[in-house]
């Protein structure tokens, strides 16, 4: 092992320059594969950091009528060891009566009926830069005051302080609300809404047989229980259909589609970005090796095994391969404030970005790895050669990949990138479809471009150099047939990239769908 980390050292010591090519292709694919993770990482967060705080807790038990007793009963006896805290909310819409300077006024107005500490998560903050706390809210229930929206202070033309009248009882003003984070709870409210105290709300006679309301109850679930489970548990005891369980995975559905679309699509095109660089640094590191076939020959010749000269490549193809993931990580890092600051637009984000030790563990495996399976098969297919062959530099690039074991050493690699594109794309469906595609452009290129090349070879044996068409054109098409490898690699990787196209449709086209959808 000694000799081999020594040999990988004057390897990176003698040929800096070449390696620094190497890392900056390498980086350039595991960028795009790293600032998709990073990406998708903090919206995730965010979305169900979101998604809970507009819920406003873990669980919401919510619908028309307020629960029976033996389902208070049972649904009480099953979380009682599994939650932090509960409170209760009452909401029906009310006509308000408000009198000021500029006379009276009626407006219809959405009642929120609240107790203890609401919200559960999230918060509410007045004008005036108070909080709404649980002791806040607690003052509610002593005497008739309530807190409004701006929206009500603007039509009512109120301010704190005046009265408006609920029902058949009036309210003093306490607050004007600044900021709610359950604004969106149940998407675009019919009207502007009114904080009273629970305790008040039988006074204001707006609650009786005949009058719809809306009856929630919230609760925040301790933390390591599966709330899904818990969820099924609850609607097991409840029966009845005009009930809903919501949790805040149901919260802001169609938002947390789209981007499930998104992120999954684009951790494909990530993918395909990381395969475009594997092939560039495939052909740059066989380039590279079959100009050092002499040295190679040499190192066998003086006694060194085949595995040993082997593992010392292998030492730096690691340590340029973490290299280039830690330089991957530091760009993404960078960029990627700006990314999220354009998706504000649709989703909040409360927390600076922030990065996790499993994306900076799969980064790194993603890097080694990848940058391994594609070295790996070019050292296989070169040992395999007789060292009389590699003193004498007798191996020419293409000569030693005709045989059927030779691309079976990429198998490591194909079962890999199988692997990528079904964890990116979260579907074990469309990563397989995903990969066979990719499978059928790298055949098609590879065994079938060749033949096509040595047709068109011989069709130029005998012609002049114009030929066809032009000097410029003969010339160039020579250099192109000649120079097979590189030709190959240049088209497959522009096919490749076409796929890229394909993807980005498929995404425009499932998100006009998703967001066209009236469901």
């Amino acid at each position: 092992m000694m000799i081999s980390l020594r040999l990988a050292k004057r390897e990176i010591k003698n040929n800096f320059k070449y390696w620094t090519l190497f890392v900056l292709n390498l980086s350039l694919g595991l960028l795009g594969f790293t600032f998709i993770l990073l990406f998708r990482n903090n919206i995730n967060s965010a979305l169900e950091m979101r998604s809970r705080t507009i819920l406003s807790s873990d669980i919401a038990i919510s619908g028309r009528r307020a629960l029976s007793g033996d389902e208070k009963k049972s649904v009480a006896n099953f979380l009682e060891d599994k939650t932090e805290l509960s409170t209760k909310l009452v909401e029906v819409y009310s006509m308000a009566k408000g009198k000021s300077i500029h006379g009276v006024k009626t407006r219809l107005t959405l009642i929120k009926s609240i107790q203890g500490q609401f919200p559960l998560v999230g918060e509410i903050f007045l004008a005036s830069g108070q909080k709404v706390s649980k002791s806040f809210i607690n003052e509610l229930q002593k005497s008739p005051q309530v807190l409004i929206s701006k929206e009500v202070s603007h039509q009512f033309k109120v301010d704190v302080g005046d009265e408006l009248k609920l029902g058949e009882l009036p309210f003093k003003i306490k607050g004007i609300i600044e900021k709610d984070s359950t604004t969106s709870m149940r998407g675009m409210s019919l009207a502007p809404k009114i904080y009273i105290g629970l305790s008040q709300l039988k006074g204001t006679g707006l609650v009786k047989f005949g009058s719809v309301a809306w009856y929630t109850d919230f609760y925040t679930i301790l933390k390591d229980l599966n709330i899904q489970i818990i969820k099924k548990d609850i609607e097991d005891k409840i029966t009845d259909p005009a009930i809903s369980v919501r949790t805040p995975t149901d919260s802001g559905q169609q938002v947390g589609r789209v981007l499930n679309y998104l992120t999954d699509y684009l951790g494909l095109i990530g993918v395909v970005a990381l395969l475009i660089s594997a092939v560039g640094s495939s052909y740059l590191f066989q380039n590279y090796l079959y100009q050092k076939l002499n040295q190679i020959g040499v190192y066998k010749s003086v006694g060194l095994q085949s595995r040993q000269i082997i593992a010392s490549f292998s030492w730096v193809v690691l340590f340029f391969g973490a290299l280039s993931s830690l330089f991957a990580l530091v760009i993404s890092q960078g960029i990627l404030p700006m990314a999220l600051s354009f998706t504000q637009q649709w989703i909040i984000f409360d927390s600076a970005p922030q990065i996790s030790w499993d994306i900076i563990a799969g980064v790194f495996g993603v890097g080694l790895f990848a940058n391994l399976l594609i070295s790996t098969p070019i050292l296989m297919r070169i040992f395999s050669h007789k060292t009389l062959d590699l003193l004498g530099g007798t191996i020419k690039e293409g000569t030693s990949g005709k045989k059927i074991k030779d691309f079976l050493y990429y198998t490591p690699g194909f079962l890999f990138l199988w692997g990528l594109s079904i964890w990116q794309a979260h579907s074990f469906k469309i990563g397989s479809i995903f990969i066979i595609s990719l499978s059928v452009i790298f055949s098609l290129v590879l065994f079938i471009l060749p033949l096509v090349f040595q047709k068109l070879s011989r069709s130029f044996l005998g012609k002049l150099v114009s030929f066809p068409l032009s000097l410029v054109m003969g010339i160039s098409s020579r250099l192109f047939l000649r120079n097979k490898m590189s030709s190959i690699l240049t088209i497959l990787s522009l096919s490749v990239g076409i796929t890229l196209l394909v993807v980005i449709g498929q995404l425009d086209a499932s998100l006009k769908s998703e967001l066209t959808d009236s469901g």
